[in-house]
């Protein structure tokens, strides 16, 4: 795993699942209830892996999480609620926000974690971190985090740390 940061920027290059797992524990690590991801990337890129390890690393049964791309979005309890939505069937901002979305983060209890994210980016709230995940081979992902300036709280720095740690939760197999 190769891990760079420019400011708030964070570039993560992976080797496979296995690395994506990592990237999944390690957000965990750092979210807080009120965090909005806004994920992108093309077909088979990731996007649902990701969510299915920071699900479990929350706390959440493997088993139970699913891409909600017919359902459009499930909520999973863990050691915080996590919201995952798929934009991808939506027709645009205005039938995202006609599933009552931004009630969710008007009083943040949890995590919003959105797949296909570029499609609605119009409907998430300003503060949304926001991750491109690029296919740069068969089994090797470039990730690509866009954190906003917080004041207090440093998500690029925190997780560029946790990824390079060998020792931390977050690495552990």
């Amino acid at each position: 795993m190769d891990v760079d940061q420019t400011g708030r920027i964070l570039r993560v290059d992976t080797e496979g699942e296995h690395e994506t797992d990592l990237v999944g524990r390690a957000l965990a690590e750092i979210i807080r209830p009120g965090t909005v991801l806004g994920v992108t990337g093309p077909l088979g890129a990731g996007k649902t892996r990701l969510a299915r390890a920071l699900a479990v690393a929350l706390g959440v049964p493997e088993e139970l999480v699913s891409s909600p791309t017919y359902v459009l979005m499930q909520e999973y309890p863990g050691k915080i609620p996590f919201w995952h939505l798929d934009a991808y069937r939506l027709r645009g901002p205005e039938q995202f926000e006609a599933l009552g979305v931004s009630e969710l983060w008007d009083e943040p209890v949890g995590l919003v974690y959105v797949e296909w994210a570029e499609l609605v980016l119009d409907a998430l709230p300003p503060q949304t971190w926001r991750l491109r995940i690029e296919s740069t081979g068969p089994e090797s992902r470039r990730w690509t985090f866009d954190f906003p300036v917080e004041r207090g709280n440093d998500p690029a720095s925190r997780l560029a740390d946790l990824l390079r740690a060998p020792n931390t939760r977050a690495s552990r197999a």
